[in-house]
């Protein structure tokens, strides 16, 4: 999470985002991971993990080291 884009959530641009969404590799505030990823999108297109507290897997921290908010900015683009 050191890259500077992944420093504020991929939504809504708060800093210190404490999510990320798995799926997508984007970094997120709990505001967005929670009210809006987690109600509205089910675990296939958006599944939220909460950095500090939960454990990751090789291939989904492979995906945030090759992904990223700056990555999905330039393909949403």
């Amino acid at each position: 999470m050191e890259e500077e884009h992944n420093q504020f959530c991929f939504d809504c641009g708060w800093e210190n985002p404490t999510h990320v969404s798995i799926n997508h590799g984007i970094f997120l505030c709990a505001n967005c991971a929670t009210g809006i990823h987690i109600e509205h999108y089910p675990v296939e297109v958006s599944c939220i993990k909460t950095i500090a507290s939960d454990e990751f897997n090789y291939l989904q921290l492979r995906v945030l080291i090759n992904g990223g908010n700056q990555a999905a900015f330039t393909f949403f683009e």
